[in-house]
């Protein structure tokens, strides 16, 4: 919701407006419903959440910035929380972390699909400025992935000290901004070069075990296509 509320510009139309506030609706009455089964495990939850409302006064407050209270951020305010509650907010988080990393590397192949295929097919203004559109809808993906696999890895962050959890930064990294890239970016294509080399200039985000998805892709070269006869 939150991306797509960006993406929405000024020419959306009704049908696309209608679609996003429905869904919008449809989140809304979740969290509410969430935030009444919440307070029956965490209670101590019902008196932070008035408290931080308080503070905001009357602004409005988007459905998507909503804050769900999480063990790990109840933590993170210096409170205790139930052990096994912890547990599965873990789980949780490595799920995102993971899902995360997928959606990064997704469109980061995507991305350099596009790029590629742009320069070797497209050409004349119009098609240009609409493959630029696609493109830049896939970097704010790409944008998206990175700032949920941060998130969750924030969450594991502060999660890890009470459930003991040792190493588990070396399956979930650091991920700082030159880390998002694509596999050969950053390499001469002109020149030979090794495959020792080839690995060692490899972000970490390509060294993890993951699934190829091709799909993303083939829809991509579809759009751009679609964009070139245009």
């Amino acid at each position: 919701v939150k991306l797509d509320s960006a993406n929405l510009g000024a020419h959306a139309t009704d049908a696309q407006r209608s679609n996003l506030q429905q869904r919008t609706n449809a989140l809304q009455r979740r969290i509410e419903h969430w935030i009444q089964i919440q307070t029956l495990y965490m209670p101590l939850v019902a008196r932070l959440r008035s408290d931080a409302d308080s503070s905001a006064g009357s602004n409005h407050e988007e459905v998507h910035a909503i804050d769900l209270w999480l063990p790990s951020k109840v933590l993170a305010a210096s409170l205790q929380c139930d052990i096994e509650l912890c547990k599965v907010e873990w789980r949780l988080r490595e799920a995102q972390a993971n899902d995360a990393l997928s959606q990064l590397r997704q469109q980061l192949r995507l991305k350099s699909h596009l790029v590629n295929f742009k320069k070797e097919w497209i050409t004349g203004q119009r098609a240009n400025t609409r493959s630029q559109t696609i493109i830049k809808t896939v970097q704010a993906k790409i944008d998206a992935a990175a700032d949920k696999y941060r998130a969750a890895r924030s969450a594991l962050s502060t999660l890890a000290v009470p459930l003991f959890k040792v190493d588990w930064d070396e399956c979930f990294p650091m991920l700082r901004q030159e880390h998002i890239r694509f596999m050969t970016e950053g390499l001469d294509s002109t020149t030979q070069v090794s495959e020792g080399r080839r690995l060692l200039s490899t972000a970490w985000i390509w060294k993890a075990n993951y699934r190829a998805h091709d799909s993303q892709s083939e829809q991509g070269s579809e759009e751009l296509q679609d964009g070139r006869s245009s």
